[in-house]
């Protein structure tokens, strides 16, 4: 079986406002964030927030994938457009594994991180990304510390990405909520959704979903083994917080299905509450 299945086009998530860029690969025992019995595909994904004047891409996936989602990303985002990098993770490669490439391609007026990762960006690269010495000045971003509460700008008619709490996390994470569309990005967490083959549909709806508890809690303790020997209850308290503060109708994660409708997010919210409550000490 191939490592992945490569996608020849980005998925519309908001008419005209939001995109998740990626591809496919197969879940089969060889990816350490799923559990070792967990057999299927799950997307690899990032996203591109736009408006006329302005985008903002978060993350940018594995490098598995990286001629994939600059074509994407070029499809979308013309060259003289306005672009700003959030990386909701430094330094895991599935935030930053293309960060490099993106630099070097588009004109990136600020990159947006807990650190200034910059210097580091470039470790491998099949396109061949240019590190910042070898560019010039305007192909050099301006560094954003990325900080919980602060909001990115999407263009200039007042949309933005509000930076939130990551209740579940193993380094310095953060999420992004953003209003125009009701989404959550969940970067690492609620990853649990595979699909049963390479083709089948990126979202999990009223139609489609049959995840399962154990499915949840598995894949928590896969991703997070730190739970095992955790207590848990600040981190419901804070999930539920979250939830209860942000009027949420999709959860966008890095890897695996998308979760979509507000009944099937609040389903997925207290299924990993409960498991979460299970594995924890």
């Amino acid at each position: 079986m191939a490592i992945a299945q490569a996608v020849s086009q980005s998925l519309e998530l908001a008419s005209g406002a939001l995109y998740a860029l990626g591809g496919v690969v197969p879940v089969d025992g060889r990816i350490s964030w799923f559990d070792e019995s967990a057999r299927g595909f799950a997307p690899l994904l990032c996203y591109l927030a736009t408006e006329p004047d302005g985008d903002v891409m978060l993350d940018t996936s594995l490098p598995i994938f990286e001629r994939e989602i600059v074509a994407q990303l070029g499809s979308l985002h013309p060259a003289d457009k306005p672009l700003s990098l959030a990386l909701s993770r430094n330094p895991e490669f599935d935030s930053v594994g293309n960060a490099g490439l993106i630099l070097t391609t588009f004109r990136t007026q600020q990159l947006i991180s807990v650190f200034n990762a910059e210097p580091w960006l470039y470790f491998r690269s099949r396109s061949g990304a240019v590190p910042p010495e070898g560019r010039p000045a305007d192909m050099r971003p301006e560094w954003i510390e990325i900080k919980r509460g602060m909001e990115i700008p999407v263009g200039s008619g007042g949309r933005s990405l509000l930076v939130t709490i990551a209740p579940l996390r193993l380094l310095s994470t953060v999420w992004a909520y953003d209003a125009a569309t009701r989404t959550l990005f969940t970067s690492d967490a609620f990853g649990h959704n595979l699909m049963e083959r390479e083709d089948d549909p990126w979202i999990v709806d009223t139609s489609n979903d049959t995840t399962s508890y154990e499915q949840v809690r598995d894949h928590l303790l896969a991703k997070f083994d730190w739970l095992a020997a955790a207590h848990t209850e600040l981190i419901r308290e804070q999930l539920s917080e979250v939830f209860a503060t942000l009027d949420v109708e999709t959860i966008a994660p890095q890897f695996g299905r998308l979760i979509r409708g507000r009944d099937v997010v609040a389903r997925h919210r207290d299924l990993v509450l409960a498991a979460l409550e299970e594995v924890g000490v």
